[in-house]
């Protein structure tokens, strides 16, 4: 139930403060809610599911959730263990699998096994010059560059994911950064 007056609706849609309607149409396929809106850090999300979710998109969507709450993930095999523990069976296993794969994706690692220094901002909104909100699923600040990583089900949207990417690289680079690099972390 939305109980706030904060509505955010898909990756381009509208945001609109402090009223209780949204200032335009839902996407058909899913409703985001922010509360707790704070554009200097991060903020809690509540996903609201559609009825039309199928349960891959709902694992897929409970998989991101539990991302966002990680700015590094588990070294060792007992360290993994133990942070699925108390999840349902089938998420473990996806969620170990996934562990997994970023260890050994020589481009992936180094933002989830993070070094020393490197700070990871997860679920950060970023404003842009036009007043718009953007919010990359991950960055991570290196010394010498910025990546960003968004969560992904499926490639079928795969140029409308170029296009988000490059988006959050622009609002990057706006502020600074010399070195914006982004990839596509596919969680299904």
């Amino acid at each position: 139930e939305l109980d706030e007056g904060i509505h955010y609706y898909g990756d381009y849609g509208c945001t609109k403060v402090g009223y209780p309607e949204p200032a335009a149409a839902p996407r058909s396929d899913f409703q985001v809610f922010l509360s707790d809106l704070d554009f200097c850090g991060n903020e809690s999300i509540k996903v609201v599911r559609s009825e039309a979710a199928t349960a891959s998109q709902e694992t897929g969507m409970y998989i991101h959730d539990f991302l966002q709450k990680l700015t590094r993930f588990p070294s060792t095999e007992a360290e993994r263990a133990a942070a699925v523990a108390a999840e349902p069976e089938e998420i473990r296993k996806r969620l170990l699998q996934l562990f997994e794969r970023t260890a050994s994706d020589a481009v992936l690692r180094p933002y989830f096994y993070i070094d020393e220094g490197d700070r990871v901002l997860n679920e950060v909104s970023i404003i842009t010059a036009a007043g718009d909100v953007r919010r990359p699923d991950r960055v991570v600040i290196k010394p010498d560059h910025v990546m960003i990583i968004d969560y992904k089900t499926g490639s079928e949207h795969q140029k409308v994911y170029e296009k988000q990417l490059s988006e959050y690289r622009e609002c990057l680079s706006g502020m600074g950064y010399a070195d914006v690099r982004t990839e596509i972390l596919y969680i299904d």
